[in-house]
């Protein structure tokens, strides 16, 4: 999403992306090790963070970059009946706090992170969840944070 000045060039660019709690740290994936080495990233998600980020900064000219991170939490486990209907209904429960310890690890080092909003999502199939947001930016060059891990 960007927001445009009169002559159409952007002054504000939010990339946005979603992901399970349990994704946060996902090993590496062949697909992404040459971002993930020239980034500078520890795991393939953290990888996607800092492609995404670049991405931001590389659209957003001389505007503001900013990224804006849904993690969806499960709180219970899928039962055996519903996993193959699911999506990542296999998956285990993931350690929220490690998961959030990670995401903003993750994430400092792009730029500043503001505070954790944390919504309600009801439940889902009988599963209760929640969706946690952040929001980081402005977005640091990629030079400051390309070596940082």
């Amino acid at each position: 999403m960007a927001v445009l000045d009169d002559d159409g060039e952007p002054l504000a660019l939010i990339e946005f992306k979603a992901t399970y709690s349990h994704s946060t740290s996902w090993g590496w994936k062949p697909a992404l090790r040459e971002i993930s080495e020239r980034l500078g990233a520890r795991t393939a998600f953290e990888a996607m963070l800092r492609a995404d980020a670049e991405k931001a900064l590389r659209l957003c000219g001389d505007g503001e970059g900013y990224l804006f991170l849904a993690v969806m939490h499960r709180h219970d486990p899928v039962q055996a009946a519903m996993r193959e209907l699911i999506a990542e209904g296999n998956r285990p429960i993931a350690d929220r706090a490690a998961a959030e310890r990670d995401l903003l690890s993750y994430l400092s080092p792009l730029g500043d992170v503001g505070q954790r909003i944390e919504l309600g999502a009801g439940e889902a199939f009988g599963i209760p969840m929640a969706v946690n947001d952040w929001l980081c930016g402005p977005l640091a060059p990629v030079i400051q944070w390309q070596g940082m891990a």
